[in-house]
């Protein structure tokens, strides 16, 4: 057996409760589940209770799924420590935080890579299938249970390396998601830049063949929740170094589930763009995030089961912008509305927008609205209803105040 190296389990365990006797007004305590040696792996959960969860969005973080890479396990300790503080206040009134800071305590005992069984935690998430180890099932549940808006989960760069990085997780929408992941992820290195560290390029992991079955692809998959895995240098540095590193990425992760960007008319992790881009997107349907979780929690199975075409047509012949999405006849689950959002002219004036031939009523909520963007009018259709098996067609319909120099055929 290698020798514990800190924070050892029993360091998390005793900081992980310190850190919820006090600030137990916002902070809670509680077992995701049990090792496969019968350990209890701890959840912190800390959020604003007076502000109703619907009203909030969701970040999920897990440290310690290596049990020998103990800078994991160091900086989402070090993230919940600064969660309560009180200059973050807004923070935990706008966003539920879930961390599971040592999702493998035995194999952090044991100081080794895998867990008790000898298994890698974080490729044992076959997709659309029960997670292979008893840690693995344990973060799995708190993931269906909440739909996290965001995911993390948090390593070290083992073997001495310098040279920070993430690694992106895309889902239905591979291009955009790469697009949305890379931006925040910039925005992460910029400022562990800022604070002395040097950032190597992230990595796409759905082009990588190790890539295959791991949580962070799982949440994608399933779940459609923004998610990265997190690597920062551990060994090269003294591990208070470590932690500055990754602590300066995953508060600015924080910061940018709080902003309105990547197309979504909401602050949110850039989740919310099921499949599509800026020209025609799938989105979550519903007046509030908890709504919205559960609507896209169901979009992603109905894209899962059969939805094999999304796409706006390359022009809008006759001036009319067209949405088509078919739904094939295995899907058994629908979602019981959906949002398309498209980008129209910026000098266009929109007339009628139509699902499946019905006009819809002008107006936030359940019908259309719009707004001006820098790229020109963003046209929102909110359906009430589920998606038909066959092809479901939305059609806006606008005049431009010119002739094109060619007509579309």
């Amino acid at each position: 057996m290698s020798k514990e190296v800190a924070p050892t389990y029993e360091d998390v365990m005793s900081d992980a409760q310190g850190i919820a006797r006090e600030h137990s007004d916002i902070v809670s305590m509680n077992e995701a589940g049990r090792s496969e040696d019968g350990r209890p792996i701890p959840l912190l959960t800390i959020t604003e209770r007076a502000v109703a969860k619907q009203n909030k969005t969701v970040l999920f973080l897990t440290g310690g799924t290596h049990g020998s890479e103990e800078v994991g396990r160091a900086i989402t300790l070090a993230l919940a420590r600064w969660l309560t503080e009180p200059q973050n206040k807004l923070h935990i009134e706008r966003q539920v935080f879930l961390i599971i800071p040592c999702v493998n305590p035995d194999g952090s005992i044991l100081n080794t890579y895998h867990n008790a069984k000898d298994v890698n935690i974080y490729k044992g998430f076959p997709p659309w299938a029960e997670p292979a180890t008893a840690e693995g099932r344990a973060v799995w549940s708190v993931g269906k249970e909440w739909i996290p808006d965001g995911y993390a989960d948090c390593h070290g760069l083992a073997g001495g390396a310098i040279g920070d990085s993430e690694y992106i997780h895309t889902g239905y929408g591979p291009d955009f998601g790469f697009a949305s992941a890379m931006y925040v992820t910039q925005e992460m290195n910029r400022a562990a830049h800022l604070a002395g560290f040097p950032q190597r390029t992230p990595s796409i992991m759905g082009l990588r063949d190790d890539s295959k079955n791991s949580i962070p692809d799982k949440f994608v998959s399933e779940l459609h929740t923004f998610s990265l895995t997190v690597e920062t240098t551990e060994n090269y540095y003294p591990l208070a170094d470590s932690i500055r590193s990754g602590l300066a990425r995953l508060t600015k992760l924080v910061e940018m589930g709080e902003r309105i960007h990547c197309f979504q008319p909401y602050p949110n992790y850039p989740t919310d763009v099921i499949t599509g881009n800026e020209v025609g997107a799938l989105m979550p349907y519903g007046a509030d995030y908890e709504s919205r979780r559960q609507n896209r929690r169901l979009t992603t199975l109905m894209i899962h089961q059969g939805v094999p075409q999304f796409q706006r047509q390359a022009n809008d012949k006759g001036r009319v912008a067209r949405v088509m999405m078919k739904v094939e006849d295995g899907v058994s689950d629908r979602p019981e509305g959906v949002a398309i959002q498209l980008t129209i002219d910026r000098r266009a004036v929109i007339g009628d927008v139509k699902w499946n031939g019905k006009k819809l009523k002008a107006g936030p909520g359940d019908g259309w609205s719009s707004w001006m963007t820098e790229a020109g009018i963003v046209v929102r259709a909110e359906v009430p209803e589920p998606p038909k098996i066959g092809e479901n067609l939305l059609e806006v319909v606008y005049k431009v105040p010119f002739k094109p120099h060619v007509e579309p055929v």
